[in-house]
C-alpha cells in the first residue's frame, strides 16, 4: 500500500489505486480546509509584490521581454484555433445565448483587431465575451512582446505609485 498525504491525516491506499466507487459525500480526510481571509489576503500580497517586482525588471531598459521562438508561436495559435472552433458550435450558442453578430465572430482572422467589450459587463452575451476573450488571447500569444516593448518605450508601469498625480493610469 502507499500512504497519501491529505489535509487531516494520512489516508491508506493500494498501490497501484484500483477504481472504486466514489460516495456521494467525500470522508472528512477529504474535505477541503479553507484558510482564514487575513492569511489569504497575505499570501496574495507576497505573490503580488513578486510579480512586482519581475514585471519592475522587465521595465528597465536592457532587459529583454521574454517570448516563445516563432514554431512555438504557431503552436500555441493553432491551439487558439481549435479552442475557437470548438467553442463556435451551436451546443454553445444555445448555452450561452449567442446572437447572430456573435457566430460570426470566430471568423476573425489572427492578428486583426478585436472588438472591444467588457468581460465583467452585463450588455451582450456570454458567448461574445469568451470568443472574444479568446481572440485577444490569441493575438497577444503573438503580439504581446511587441505590446510590453511598446508601453516600456513609452515609461508605462504597471505600478500606479510610479506615476506623478494627474499622469498615467489616474
Amino acid at each position: 500500500s502507499r500512504s497519501l498525504g491529505f489535509p487531516g491525516g494520512e489516508v491508506e491506499r493500494p498501490f497501484p489505486f484500483r477504481t472504486v466507487p466514489t460516495p456521494a459525500l467525500a470522508p472528512p480526510q477529504f474535505a477541503v480546509h479553507m484558510r482564514p481571509v487575513p492569511e489569504v489576503l497575505e499570501i496574495l500580497e507576497c505573490h503580488q509584490k513578486a510579480v512586482k517586482e519581475v514585471l519592475d525588471t522587465l521595465a528597465l531598459p536592457g532587459h529583454a521581454v521574454p517570448s516563445l521562438n516563432e514554431d512555438d508561436k504557431l503552436q500555441v495559435v493553432q491551439v487558439f484555433n481549435e479552442m475557437i472552433a470548438g467553442f463556435n458550435r451551436s451546443r454553445y450558442h444555445r448555452k450561452y445565448e449567442a446572437g447572430l453578430r456573435d457566430v460570426t465572430l470566430a471568423k476573425i482572422e489572427v492578428n486583426s483587431e478585436i472588438p472591444s467589450y467588457f468581460a465583467n459587463a452585463k450588455y451582450g452575451s456570454v458567448f461574445s465575451r469568451k470568443m472574444l476573450s479568446m481572440l485577444g488571447l490569441r493575438n497577444l500569444v503573438l503580439a504581446g512582446p511587441q505590446i510590453f516593448e511598446d508601453l516600456k518605450r513609452t515609461l508605462f508601469c504597471s505600478d500606479p505609485s510610479r506615476y506623478p498625480r494627474g499622469t498615467g493610469l489616474e
